[in-house]
């Protein structure tokens, strides 16, 4: 395959952006690799799917709310293989068939069959009406779950949808993104960094495995059990999902803040975060989906997205309980954070 210069330049661009992003992982320049992908392959729209700290991170580009929301409904937990258990049988097959396939260019003719393709009502009702009716994705097993970025297509005669220069385009992409996905995964579940933010919470924190068992408990909450905090029925007692740490498919953490005397929001602007973004992480931090942040801040959801995207930007962190963890005590995984005058 022949490559003009436009395609050189891209492609050296988009490479370099996914070398640099386990370094500079933010929200924003996975949202700049998808466009600049989606751009080079003559995609209309498409999306990026990843698991950190035991949340979904979601970047869409061009598509109706409707596949994360079947998403986040629909998933209920990672079993033993590192699997995602959802809900919708037929759903739950593909995304296991196409983890089974290993990590690679996967376009949807090769993927979907007459029973778990455009026949599927997941299909039909979800990602037609998001415009992914058509689809050319590349992604990369993890040990839980799986990196993927799907690019969508204006309907079966796109030209160039089923394009031999869509696919091999995406194949010379794929080492370097495999590469980095790989790399972000392993730094974002570092266990001993994970376990040093929860001991520099000054407030009773206990992590809690899969299982049951308490896996860690900090000094603040030295002789207490899980069920002394999270039976308690406080809007200051947080229920957070955990990271998916190397000996622990899934995680839950809580944390009992009732003795906090706290400003989110002025914590947030010595953080280096604008009034706006100030407003949005305390929210944020209280367990506000994007929906609800709209609606409190009397924005549009796709305002309170940017905005929420802004605040991980900002504040350094891979998923939305991260930011709590910043807020107080002005740390992530990757240092300390400058405290603005």
């Amino acid at each position: 395959m022949e490559l003009n210069e436009s395609q050189m330049e891209a492609l050296l661009s988009i490479q370099q952006k996914l070398h640099a992003l386990p370094d500079a992982m933010t929200v924003g320049a996975i949202r700049d690799i998808l466009e600049e992908t989606a751009k080079l392959i003559g995609a209309s729209r498409g999306f990026s799917c990843n698991w950190f700290d035991g949340q979904l991170v979601w970047v869409p580009y061009e598509i109706g709310p409707q596949i994360e929301d079947f998403i986040n409904e629909n998933f209920i937990g990672i079993e033993e293989d590192g699997n995602f258990i959802l809900r919708d049988p037929d759903y739950d097959l593909v995304n296991r068939l196409r983890r089974q396939m290993g990590g690679g260019v996967v376009p949807d003719w090769e993927l979907y069959t007459e029973d778990t393709g455009p026949a599927s009502e997941w299909h039909r009702d979800i990602y037609v009406p998001a415009g992914m009716g058509q689809i050319i994705g590349m992604n990369v097993v993890l040990p839980v779950g799986e990196s993927v970025m799907a690019f969508g297509f204006n309907g079966p005669d796109d030209p160039h949808y089923r394009n031999d220069t869509t696919v091999n385009l995406l194949k010379l992409i794929h080492p370097s993104y495999s590469s980095a996905f790989q790399r972000l995964y392993a730094k974002s579940f570092d266990r001993p960094s994970f376990l040093a933010l929860l001991d520099a919470l000054p407030y009773p924190t206990i992590l809690r495995a899969n299982d049951g068992e308490i896996s860690s408990a900090n000094a603040a909450a030295d002789g207490l059990d899980w069920t002394d905090i999270a039976t308690l029925d406080d809007e200051l007692v947080f229920h957070l999902p955990g990271p998916n740490l190397p000996d622990m498919r899934c995680t839950e953490i809580v944390i009992d803040m009732r003795e906090a005397s706290i400003n989110f929001e002025d914590l947030a602007v010595r953080r280096g975060l604008t009034d706006r973004q100030a407003e949005v992480a305390e929210c944020i931090a209280k367990g506000a989906s994007d929906k609800e942040i709209a609606l409190q801040l009397q924005i549009s959801v796709n305002t309170a997205r940017r905005h929420c995207e802004a605040v991980l930007d900002r504040l350094g962190v891979n998923s939305r309980s991260g930011v709590l963890f910043t807020l107080i005590t002005g740390r992530t995984a990757r240092g300390v954070l400058p405290v603005a005058a």
